[in-house]
């Protein structure tokens, strides 16, 4: 089973005084205004996208998995993909849009609109999750990520990810660069599961003081 989905027209919401409180920024501050501007501006340009596939994936050993024609090697993708008949790779982006805008921005604005790009993205990560879960009638979806493991699930297999993915990247305005990251910066690529518990990359990550954190280290607990 093999089909794919362009989704192009996510919601994005910013909260100026919950990003006021983030950056620390008190009223009356020449702050508070670069604030709302940089707010005004990425209000109209931000267009998250995504792009995924449905597929089936066969274990073919305890390191190896295969979605058609593409191999990789993983024991992180044999452990969670084993017994299901279908996984959603995928690419998510904050957007061209944003990340060509801010691309000529300095200093203070710039290091706002950094943090209003990942914003984007993880809102349009947050509906394409729930798109999926929808769509086919799952319960709850979980992702890993090339390269957010080191060990488990390395940055080189991007390569074989983004071959799976045909020119889908493309056409969300995603491009793979020779050191395997992405351009855009603020994009994400992966593959969604079916879990009947929520698994976070963070589960068996070392790095105790990530601020991207989502859950505590359990790599003990866990049996990959």
């Amino acid at each position: 089973m093999t089909e794919y989905v362009v989704l192009e027209d996510f919601q994005v919401r910013y909260d100026e005084k919950e990003l006021a409180e983030r950056f620390r920024i008190r009223p009356g501050l020449k702050a508070e205004r670069v604030l709302a501007d940089v707010l005004a501006t990425a209000g109209t340009l931000a267009r998250p996208k995504a792009a995924f596939r449905i597929m089936s994936p066969e274990i073919l050993d305890e390191g190896t998995v295969r979605f058609g024609e593409v191999v990789f090697k993983s024991g992180l993708m044999t452990s969670h993909l084993s017994g299901l008949n279908q996984a959603f790779p995928y690419v998510a982006t904050c957007g061209r849009e944003l990340a060509e805008w801010t691309a000529g921005l300095t200093g203070l604005e710039q290091f706002m609109a950094d943090e209003v790009m990942l914003l984007a993205l993880r809102q349009g990560v947050r509906q394409l999750e729930e798109y999926i879960t929808s769509r086919c009638n799952l319960k709850q979806v979980s992702a890993m990520n090339p390269g957010s493991l080191p060990k488990e699930w390395p940055i080189t297999e991007q390569t074989p990810l983004f071959r799976l993915m045909g020119d889908l990247p493309g056409r969300i305005g995603v491009a793979l660069l020779p050191s395997l990251l992405m351009n855009p910066g603020k994009s994400v690529s992966g593959i969604f599961f079916e879990t009947a518990e929520k698994y976070h990359n963070c589960q068996l990550c070392l790095k105790e003081n990530c601020p991207a954190r989502k859950a505590p280290y359990q790599g003990e607990n866990l049996a990959l």
